[in-house]
């Protein structure tokens, strides 16, 4: 599972998912609440928007729980 820095997006790490996949592993790339595509973005009304912050979490956790 990869999750990519604060500002970036879920491509940042798409060459080693690739790299990972080829080997055969399961890779899960993650576009955090901010990161996402319209309509489905959340702006961070600043830099210590705790909410925003959990639900990156929650995002995080929910993609390893659906792949065990």
């Amino acid at each position: 599972m990869f999750g990519h820095w604060g500002p970036g997006n879920r491509t940042e790490f798409l060459a080693e998912a690739k790299l990972n996949a080829r080997a055969g592993a399961v890779c899960v790339l993650v576009d955090y609440p901010w990161a996402r595509p319209a309509p489905h973005r959340k702006p961070l009304k600043q830099e210590g928007d705790h909410a925003l912050f959990v639900e990156a979490v929650v995002d995080l956790r929910r993609a390893l729980v659906l792949q065990l």
